[in-house]
């Protein structure tokens, strides 16, 4: 099979014209097929043409949408000005809209799901902030390695259900309250429950926390995070 070098439609070996555009074609030097170097016939379009036409850049021509060339000055058409086959285009745009409907819909699924619960949150163990005082806050003579083990195996990462008066909020942004004269220091999981609870120094709430570190000693802290506070301060 050849193709024409006006429209680009396939053409029979020993074809003489164009089935789609009509250009007729015809051979000085013999051979099967044309050459770059064949004298080509062009017929003018008819009314009967169902092709789309498209004007050339140079004379001005109506030609085939497809044509590689003018059929009047026989210039060809470089690829910036050759006519746009939006047929072509037209599936790539389908689907870049199908993958982006479908972004947005796993993305709305994702985010109308309930926030999952912090695992151990409704577990809380039950002890107080006096009792752990006592044990890391209220001497400096401890074997720190004991204090240590005992923090690992019986208090950290458990959750309490503590009450206890603001004395200072150290940091609106991240949501980083003082408490128990500044020896918890508590880190809200929503920092933005500040302003709405207008939480201030000297004002007491019920909170549930996670024990996340502490510092032993006198002027030791106990450091407590993903905080929230509970409904029934």
């Amino acid at each position: 099979m050849e193709t024409c070098p006006y429209c680009g439609a396939e053409l029979q070996v020993d074809a003489t014209s164009c089935w789609k555009c009509g250009a007729q074609l015809t051979l000085d030097g013999g051979g099967d097929a044309p050459s770059a170097d064949d004298v080509i016939e062009q017929r003018k379009p008819s009314d009967d043409d169902a092709e789309a036409q498209a004007q050339c850049p140079f004379c001005e021509t109506l030609n085939p949408v497809k044509a590689l060339r003018c059929n009047r000055c026989g210039k060809a058409f470089r690829e910036s000005e050759a006519p746009l086959n939006w047929g072509k285009l037209a599936w790539p745009a389908i689907g870049a809209v199908i993958v982006a409907v479908l972004v947005g819909w796993v993305y709305w699924f994702a985010t109308s799901l309930p926030e999952r619960p912090d695992p151990g949150r409704d577990r809380p163990i039950s002890v107080s902030y006096r009792m752990l005082e006592r044990i890391y806050l209220a001497t400096d003579r401890v074997n720190a390695d004991r204090l240590e083990d005992v923090w690992k195996t019986e208090h950290r990462h458990k959750f309490v259900h503590w009450e206890g008066k603001i004395t200072k909020v150290a940091s609106p942004e991240m949501g980083i309250l003082l408490l128990e004269d500044d020896h918890v220091v508590l880190t809200l999981k929503d920092p933005k429950a500040i302003e709405e609870a207008n939480l201030r120094p000297g004002k007491w709430i019920a909170y549930s926390a996670r024990l996340a570190d502490y510092t032993s000693g006198k002027e030791g802290k106990l450091t407590l995070d993903l905080g929230l506070l509970r409904n029934d301060n």
